[in-house]
């Protein structure tokens, strides 16, 4: 069996036992882990989480702190990989730094403007909310059994396949 193969018969698996897949999600892996285990794939196991770990830490990587300061002459924003580069530039006087609105009060509400959040526990609103909950779960469900109903139609096609062997 070659790794397509695998990978889309690991994914019909993983979106059985856990419904929507997410490989990034710990979880799911773990449960992937097992999957491939289960087949005795080994090989294959190695090859996917090495592949899923490399992209994770590549992905921390761009998660790195960064600091803004504004270029005078251009007047677009630069991006420094250090407070202190960014502190030299503005000392330097090439750019300077950017207001924060963080820094200013944050604003009061306006007793005489009303918003959606205002008529949130009305009556009416908690009942269509409820029913839509409702309508949701049961979409979901629906989508299950569908799931489950195409699965056993493959199921009995391999079988059928098999017993003609």
């Amino acid at each position: 069996m070659d790794y397509k193969e695998i990978i889309d018969k690991l994914v019909k698996e993983l979106s059985y036992r856990v419904g929507v897949p997410n490989i990034h999600n710990k979880e799911h892996q773990s449960i992937m882990s097992e999957i491939l285990s289960e087949w005795g794939e080994y090989d294959i196991k190695e090859t996917i989480f090495n592949h899923l770990n490399e992209k994770q830490t590549s992905m921390d990587f761009d998660k790195e702190e960064t600091f803004t300061a504004k270029n005078k002459e251009s007047g677009e924003t630069a991006v420094f990989k250090s407070k202190e580069s960014r502190d030299n530039a503005i000392k330097a006087g090439t750019h300077e730094p950017i207001d924060k609105k963080d820094d200013e009060e944050p604003k009061k509400k306006d007793p005489s403007k009303v918003s959606a959040k205002d008529f949130a526990d009305r009556p009416d609103v908690v009942k269509k909310k409820k029913k839509m909950t409702k309508k949701v779960l049961l979409y979901q469900h629906q989508l299950k059994e569908n799931h489950l109903v195409n699965r056993k139609k493959e199921e009995m096609k391999t079988i059928k396949r098999l017993m003609k062997l």
